[in-house]
């Protein structure tokens, strides 16, 4: 019976953590092991994750000073004795079904990456990202181009499990904030095919990061050099994919001009600021046309570029 080890970084989360723990803890699927690494905390996190230990001896903790989410990731690579390989983040919980269900799909499928649906859960209300009728395998390309749209899954490591063997020779990227983006199409580069389970079994807490709501920082440039690796990733595996690529970089110079202009950082990063509108005019009609950018960021292109957003 295969072990899947289930990688949960944490900083600074004891609000949640109980219930993200349990939601593991009580997988369909039991022979897992569950590897939390408190990431410095300075809450009551490390207290929480000892008392919780006593109860299930498939429970890990390790503790090391704050280094970010990659390098807890990393460090729960290093420590993980499964053939799969889970991550899920510390304010956010499972379906008990998860892991059951796409090791399942996987074997079935003969594949090394079962992706699913999620839901994004909100104060007062959820909602479904990605669910599809069935379980569908999808071939490398088709994964690429699903990815590069946001159609049925994007480059969270959250709703995904892995074979372990994927991070052999290959971890997170330290200092950077797009850590799943750089590291994914690395990982894809390597497959075949993958299958999507369908249903939502992730639940991802919303906690008021929104664009309306988030601040702009030099650090989140990084997803400009993340989707630099991107393009050439995919363009080097299949370079009929150019359109599909275009409008992913473009949604990142959207999303970062946008930021600069909305948190009113311009003033005080002149340069980046000219740098984000230089790259968002210049690629402005070869997307505004590319039927791969989605209508709604069609519109707030165009809306910016009319100096209306």
């Amino acid at each position: 019976m295969s072990k899947i080890s289930v990688i949960v970084p944490v900083y600074n989360t004891s609000k949640y953590l109980e219930k993200c723990l349990n939601s593991i803890r009580n997988q369909t699927y039991e022979n897992i092991e569950i590897i939390v690494v408190n990431d410095g905390s300075t809450d009551n996190s490390l207290d929480i994750l000892n008392e919780i230990s006593k109860k299930d001896k498939r429970i890990k903790v390790i503790s090391q000073e704050n280094g970010g989410l990659s390098k807890a990731r990393n460090t729960g690579l290093e420590h993980a004795t499964g053939s799969y390989v889970g991550f899920i983040d510390s304010d956010d919980y499972i379906d008990p079904n998860m892991y059951e269900t796409m090791l399942r799909a996987m074997k079935q499928n003969n594949v090394r990456l079962a992706t699913s649906a999620r839901m994004n859960v909100f104060d007062t209300y959820s909602t479904s990202l990605f669910t599809l009728d069935k379980e569908t395998y999808l071939p490398i390309k088709e994964a690429y181009k699903s990815i590069l749209t946001w159609k049925n899954m994007d480059v969270s490591f959250c709703d995904k499990l892995f074979d372990i063997e994927l991070f052999k020779n290959k971890r997170f990227p330290l200092g950077k904030l797009n850590e799943d983006v750089y590291l994914l199409f690395e990982l894809l580069n390597e497959l075949d095919g993958i299958i999507h389970v369908a249903k939502p079994f992730y639940y991802y807490l919303q906690r008021g990061n929104s664009i309306t709501t988030s601040s702009f920082s030099l650090k989140k440039l990084d997803l400009l050099d993340a989707n630099a690796s991107v393009r050439k990733l995919v363009l080097d595996r299949f370079p009929d994919l150019i359109k599909f690529v275009n409008a992913y970089e473009y949604s990142g110079i959207l999303y970062l001009y946008r930021l600069i202009r909305k948190s009113n950082a311009k003033k005080e990063y002149p340069n980046e600021y000219k740098r984000l509108r230089k790259l968002f005019y210049r690629n402005f009609y070869k997307n505004v046309f590319n039927k791969h950018l989605s209508l709604i960021k069609k519109r707030n292109a165009i809306l910016l570029y009319l100096g209306i957003l």
